[in-house]
């Protein structure tokens, strides 16, 4: 039967039942007998069929029992589950089940599930009972039968019952993951204010999959995620937004994890992964993602965004072989470039807050671009040099120069040598390159305090007046080695902005 043939026919019935009241007859049995068996036919009928397939699947049926039988019994003989789960006062509701199933079987032949001994289950409750104590009661039931396997076949509704009750099953339910189902309707005003009776016109009712609320109010979680972003917080940003993002998919959140992820996993140079994330937000401007884009609902995207993030892809697809330390990659400038921007970035950021950690940080980004320069420049792969291995350079025609220089500046007082500097380091290489003694003993104080650092020595004597002077000098290698200067625009940067 189509749905408009339902409906005039569900229309009659109405009118008759409404009869029956006014003549004070057994409206109450018409109903139940009549109108429920036809009102579920409805509901099937104009489902949509996102929730039809839900109920198809479903196998476990958690109800919410009030003292208004009719309703439960509408959801259950739309659902039909193979395993009811009853949540009920005791002494009150509860005595509604066996009233259910009674009126089940008369009007389907048929108890509410095959054997149901096993497959009835009472979740029961105090009429007092407050909101934590039921989930909790109702959760522990679900483990006690370990029914937690029925996760992605679970329905809950919460149409029956107290307030305390309904709110338990909305919270449950949208916590695990568990559609929440409210069958709603309009009451008949006249019934209502002629009889006081609650009898919801069947033509207008719906069994409806309730949003959760977290996919309504994410914006201010939202905004917390974009703030930690746009205060170089990104760690806390990607902490914020993979919470956000296990509750809600949506294209608002995908698009922000997107670009958080991309950037802190850049930071902590997870080049690959940071790579793949930048793609993916590279996507919601692509032909396909048209859709996704338009609905967008707080976040602000534009042909800017777009500009940018490819940038932040085209910066970060060529670090993704930098911990390959052959020479090959060592000479590859843009390779070395990036990587020394991002080195001076991490630390220029404040993305690293220990000042210890940032001049590590910058020890190794002069050091990288002194092996670049020595891969770049004389085909020498420096990236794993020491005593043992110096016979690696011996060929190289200056090398001769920078042992003498470095002498002569050691034993001249100028400079001191500490106990850790038996390997050649940064230093050796550095001197070897840059025709420049002030900034070669600024170098060498860079690897002291390097050093001091890794072997725990004076480590807490580093200051921000030292981080300091060893970006200015970091700038200034850059500088000699790339023959550009090293400012905060180098780093590519997206906005990202809420409406």
């Amino acid at each position: 039967m189509n749905e408009g043939n339902i409906k005039k026919e569900l229309w009659d019935l109405w009118d008759e039942f409404k009869k029956k009241i006014e003549t004070k007859g057994d409206y109450e049995v018409f109903y139940r007998m009549n109108i429920i068996p036809k009102t579920v036919e409805f509901i099937l009928q104009t489902m949509d069929d996102n929730l039809k397939e839900k109920i198809e699947n479903c196998e476990v049926f958690i109800v919410s029992v009030g003292m208004t039988l009719e309703q439960t019994l509408i959801e259950i003989a739309t659902v039909r589950p193979k395993i009811v789960v009853f949540l009920a006062t005791r002494n009150g509701s509860e005595e509604n089940i066996s009233e259910i199933r009674k009126l089940y079987k008369t009007l389907y032949k048929t108890d509410i599930v095959e054997d149901p001994d096993k497959n009835i289950i009472k979740v029961l409750i105090e009429k007092d009972t407050n909101l934590g104590d039921i989930y909790a009661k109702l959760q522990d039931k679900i483990i006690e039968l370990n029914l937690q396997n029925y996760k992605n076949k679970m329905l809950i509704s919460m149409t029956g019952g107290t307030k305390f009750m309904s709110a338990a099953c909305s919270v449950f339910g949208h916590h695990l993951g568990i559609p929440v189902l409210y069958l709603s309707g309009d009451r008949d005003p006249e019934l209502f204010s002629k009889y006081k009776l609650n009898y919801p016109i069947p033509v207008t009712q719906k069994l409806v999959e309730i949003e959760n609320p977290y996919k309504v109010l994410y914006y201010f979680p939202l905004k917390e995620v974009v703030d930690y972003f746009k205060n170089k917080e990104f760690f806390i940003a990607r902490q914020k937004i993979k919470g956000l993002h296990e509750k809600i998919s949506n294209p608002d959140v995908e698009f922000v994890k997107y670009i958080v992820e991309g950037y802190a996993s850049l930071m902590e140079e997870n080049f690959s992964h940071s790579k793949k994330e930048f793609e993916e937000a590279l996507k919601f401007f692509d032909e396909a993602y048209k859709i996704k884009m338009k609905n967008l609902k707080y976040v602000k995207i534009s042909n800017e965004t777009k500009k940018n993030v490819k940038m932040l892809l085209n910066f970060t697809e060529p670090l993704c072989n930098i911990h390959n330390s052959s020479k090959d990659v060592l000479r590859d400038e843009t390779v070395m470039r990036n990587y020394a921007i991002l080195r001076y970035s991490v630390v220029d950021l404040d993305v690293v807050k220990d000042v210890k950690q940032k001049m590590i940080y910058l020890y190794s980004g002069i050091e990288f671009m002194a092996q670049h320069l020595l891969a770049r420049e004389y085909g020498v792969d420096a990236s794993n040099v020491d005593e043992k291995s110096k016979e690696k350079l011996n060929d190289v025609k200056p090398w001769s120069e920078v042992k003498k220089l470095l002498n002569k500046i050691i034993c001249e007082g100028r400079i001191e040598r500490d106990n850790y500097s038996d390997k050649m380091g940064m230093i050796e290489v550095c001197a070897f390159l840059f025709d420049d003694e002030s900034l070669l003993k600024g170098i060498y104080s860079i690897s002291q305090k390097r050093n001091n650092v890794v072997h725990r020595i004076n480590s807490e004597m580093i200051k921000d007046e030292d981080i300091k002077k060893a970006k200015n000098i970091y700038k200034t290698v850059f500088e000699k080695v790339f023959g550009e200067n090293l400012t905060k625009e180098k780093m590519p940067k997206v906005k990202i902005e809420l409406k």
